[in-house]
């Protein structure tokens, strides 16, 4: 692994980007780093593979708020393992190159870590892009209730925790826990292996916005997803709505 850092210390919150840092996705990437960097976090780029474009890479490397990382092997999965080994900061959380997060979204989610100790990380609501149709909510509020009861039924229904909408408490959501996810259903997989031993609260602020993309869905843990599902929500816990909107 290659780290082209300086100053690696001294930030509250680093939300890590895995990418392949291709030309045809140069201006999605820049959008999301500066979602990032305005809200005063620090963006951990993951740059995995061989297929980057170098002229990005160069303008990567100049962006000094950044913290960027090259790795050879090619693969989200393996990317967000890296990134996570990487963080420094207090809070963590991830976002996919081609998404970005809403103003107040990073500070929203710090302030409730903060204030309420007992959770180890908080989702927020988002808006999503399908099939370039009109943005449309990640979850209903109404659909809460129903995930809190039975998160792992709600799971198999669909997937509730996305990349863009979850911010973690690093001494308390090790890097294990993100080593080997399955291709594909990175966060699906993830969701099964938190829902037991971790404890989520909710905001539900639209603090993101995000592209659904058509995808592979292999098994995970032996069961079959259809492709609609390969994207989506939400882990347990919520508090009473907000209706403020970044």
């Amino acid at each position: 692994m290659t780290d082209t850092s300086n100053d690696v210390t001294g930030w509250r919150t680093e939300i890590i980007v895995p990418t392949m840092a291709e030309a045809k996705r140069a201006a999605l990437l820049i959008r999301a780093i500066e979602s990032i960097e305005s809200q005063c976090a620090r963006p951990l780029v993951v740059v995995n593979g061989a297929r980057f474009d170098p002229s990005l890479m160069q303008k990567l490397s100049k962006l000094q708020r950044i913290r960027l990382l090259r790795v050879a092997e090619a693969g989200q999965a393996n990317a967000i393992h890296v990134g996570r080994l990487a963080v420094t900061a207090e809070y963590f959380g991830f976002l996919d190159d081609d998404d970005y997060l809403l103003p107040g979204s990073i500070a929203a989610r710090e302030n409730f870590l903060a204030a309420q100790p007992q959770f180890d990380a908080v989702v927020a609501n988002g808006l999503r892009e399908e099939w370039h149709e009109s943005p449309r909510l990640y979850r209903h509020p109404s659909d809460v209730k129903r995930i809190e009861d039975d998160p792992m039924a709600a799971l198999l229904e669909a997937n509730w925790l996305t990349p863009c909408g979850g911010l973690y408490r690093s001494s308390s959501v090790p890097p294990e826990v993100f080593l080997g996810l399955t291709k594909y259903v990175e966060w699906t997989d993830l969701a099964y292996r938190l829902i037991d031993d971790y404890r989520f609260g909710f905001l539900l602020r639209i603090l993101s916005f995000s592209r659904t993309r058509p995808a592979r869905c292999p098994s995970i843990r032996g069961r079959r997803e259809s492709s609609s599902n390969c994207t989506s929500e939400w882990p347990r816990r919520s508090e009473p709505a907000d209706s403020g909107n970044c």
